[in-house]
């Protein structure tokens, strides 16, 4: 445990260097020796793992950095479920749509689909007031949950997390 600040500092000087998040990971996931203590960090981007590690080094207790918690045994297989009508509602992926570029993408692929074979915007049906919005309907809730869901899977890959399995329900 006394280590892990020398390790985090390490991290930090990496990153300010230029250094991806993801090829620090590979390279503490892969070619370090694995001992008792460590830390695991929840982020969305260089500048938001750089914050959470500088709160770690001044003793800020938080729910995105875990100290000396490690998951016995062999890894748990991933497995995405991809659902059909139900969990819709009006502004499901707004959040996601203003943040996530690579989530984004993925809706306005769908969208220039949608309008090309039906003649509508899924961007601009998504992005309906409650009061205007058609997200109840089935021609829009199964097309809505389709690219949430396919937006959801590509956000998740950009972040290198991929499934052993993906199931689905009806139009999941």
């Amino acid at each position: 445990p006394q280590a892990l600040p020398e390790l985090v500092r390490g991290v930090r000087q990496e990153l300010a260097a230029g250094v991806s998040p993801g090829d620090l990971g590979y390279t503490l996931a892969r070619r370090r020796q694995h001992l008792e203590s460590r830390l695991s960090v929840v982020y969305s981007s260089p500048e938001s793992l750089d914050e959470r590690l500088a709160d770690y080094l001044r003793g800020e207790q938080g729910p995105y950095v875990l100290q000396d918690q490690r998951r016995e045994g062999p890894r748990p297989e991933l497995v995405w479920v991809f659902t059909g009508m139900g969990p819709q509602w009006w502004a499901m992926g707004r959040q996601l749509f203003e943040s996530e570029p690579v989530y984004r993408e993925v809706i306005e692929d769908c969208d220039r689909e949608i309008r090309e074979q039906a003649g509508w915007s899924l961007i601009e049906e998504m992005g309906a007031a409650e009061a205007d919005s058609n997200m109840a309907e089935t021609w829009l809730a199964q097309p809505a949950n389709f690219a949430v869901q396919i937006g959801l899977a590509a956000l998740w890959r950009s972040y290198g997390v991929h499934p052993d399995a993906i199931v689905g329900h009806s139009t999941g």
